[in-house]
């Protein structure tokens, strides 16, 4: 994929030349044909649109993560929320919002930190599933090294973007990048395994959790994770799908862009759910009595410290008790 010209200009190819320019750069080129100059104006104004709509959505997440890394600073999962819209929110008014105005950045300053927000969403959302799955299974050192070794290829992305993507200005598309064609496919290697396998880890030890206990907790907890990963993966297939069919010609990229939303927008919300429940349960209101060096819990609520197939769990009465001495993952640390 990409576009072959044979023209030059100091060895650098038409197609780069465009995407060496900016917004407002391409416009004044066209001041002395009017037909072209409106081709060109109703291209970019339409992408300066859509960037807003962008720049909303990504501020807005970035709000809600900055909150949640400021009630809770020690909390990975704060943490991953924030670094993803924050590189989003950088995306836009420095990069993409910026492009249209006299000596913004060029279109291929704007690819290339696209490729950059890709790869550190895709990171941080991993990341995220990682902590999930690693606490619920009792810290296994086994599937912290996997889920690591699956994460640590994302960065490819970068390079493709960077490397072998043909970035141009058109008059029909405005800023665009002509990427390989096993690029889409690339993009879903790297998400959609390493999501599912960190995905199933974690809801197999919740919904085990939910059989056992029938908390409606559990339920949440197990429903919330499994709309995440469906999400994500649905999200990926339908990028996938429109790259494939070619749906919307050079500017098939955009559908990277709907799909880095999503998955911002969704990680962010799965978050600051997890962590409200928390607090709700971390509240005097969840009852707890001691009884011969053990703890007492509530049945119908979620405990802060989620427990496992590892732990000692017995009922007493309506009570689960569990060993004051054990330690399992808290629904607090999501």
């Amino acid at each position: 994929m990409g576009i072959q010209l044979n023209e030059t200009i100091n060895g650098i190819t038409e197609v780069d030349s465009l995407g060496l320019m900016n917004g407002y750069d391409y416009l004044i080129q066209a001041t002395h044909d009017t037909g072209e100059a409106r081709r060109r104006s109703a291209s970019l104004y339409l992408q300066l649109a859509m960037n807003v709509v962008i720049f909303y959505l990504f501020t807005r997440n970035f709000i809600h993560a900055l909150q949640l890394t400021i009630r809770r600073p020690h909390r990975l999962a704060s943490w991953c929320c924030l670094i993803m819209t924050l590189t989003g929110f950088v995306f836009e008014t420095a990069f993409a919002l910026p492009f249209v105005l006299p000596g913004g950045p060029s279109c291929r300053s704007v690819i290339r930190f696209a490729g950059i927000g890709l790869a550190t969403s895709s990171m941080s959302v991993n990341t995220l599933l990682l902590q999930r799955a690693y606490l619920a299974h009792q810290r296994n050192k086994v599937l912290l090294a996997a889920g690591i070794l699956l994460i640590l290829p994302a960065p490819s992305i970068i390079f493709v973007l960077w490397e072998q993507a043909h970035v141009s200005i058109s008059p029909d598309h405005g800023c665009y990048a002509g990427y390989p064609s096993f690029f889409p496919y690339l993009r879903m290697l790297l998400d959609v395994p390493v999501n599912m396998v960190l995905s199933f880890s974690f809801l197999a030890v919740v919904y085990r959790q939910y059989r056992r206990f029938g908390s409606p907790n559990w339920g949440r907890l197990t429903r919330n994770g499994m709309i995440l990963m469906l999400v994500v993966v649905v999200s990926n297939l339908l990028c996938l799908t429109g790259n494939a069919l070619n749906l919307l010609g050079p500017a098939n990229d955009v559908f990277f862009t709907i799909d880095w939303i999503i998955t911002t927008t969704l990680s962010v919300r799965d978050t600051e759910r997890q962590q409200s429940h928390a607090s709700l349960t971390s509240e005097p209101s969840l009852r707890k009595k001691k009884n011969d060096g053990h703890q007492v819990l509530h049945s119908t609520e979620f405990p802060d410290e989620v427990t496992t197939d590892a732990f000692t769990l017995h009922r007493t009465g309506p009570y689960f008790t569990q060993r004051a001495s054990t330690y399992g993952f808290s629904r607090s640390q999501f």
